[in-house]
C-alpha cells in the first residue's frame, strides 16, 4: 500500500493555480465521479472482463490524476500498470480492488474535513 497522503491540499490548490475555492471545487468535481468508476470495476470484475477493466482503471487513474488524492492515485496506477503487463491473475486482481476500495472509503471519510476548510 502506498506510503503517500491520503489528500496533498496544497498539491490541489497548487494545480487550481493557487485559488483555493477552484480546488474545493474540483476536488468535490473528482468526488463526484468515482463512485461511477468504482461500480463499473466492480461490474468488469464480476463480468471477468480483463480488456473493459484495465480501460476503467486507467481512467479511475487520469481522473485522479490532478486530484491530490495521492495515495488512490498511486493504487490506481499501479493497478494500471499490472493490468498493462498481460500476465493477470485473479487473486492480485482481488487485492488491487480491495486497496482501492478501502483508498476510497478513507478518502471518503477525510474529504468532508478538507472540504469545511
Amino acid at each position: 500500500m502506498s506510503s503517500a497522503p491520503l489528500v496533498d491540499w496544497e498539491l490541489v490548490i497548487e494545480r487550481a493555480g493557487g485559488r483555493p475555492e477552484l480546488a474545493q471545487e474540483l476536488f468535490q468535481v473528482m468526488l463526484s465521479m468515482l463512485p461511477d468508476h468504482f461500480q463499473i470495476i466492480a461490474e468488469t470484475l464480476e463480468a471477468r472482463d480483463h480488456e473493459r477493466l484495465e480501460i476503467e482503471v486507467h481512467t479511475l487513474r487520469g481522473t485522479l490524476g490532478y486530484s491530490g488524492a495521492k495515495a488512490l492515485q498511486d493504487c490506481a496506477k499501479a493497478f494500471d500498470e499490472y493490468l498493462r503487463v498481460g500476465e493477470i491473475d485473479a487473486i492480485t486482481i482481488n487485492n488491487y480492488h480491495q486497496q482501492l476500495l478501502q483508498l476510497y472509503q478513507q478518502l471518503l471519510a477525510e474529504a468532508k474535513d478538507l472540504l469545511d476548510k
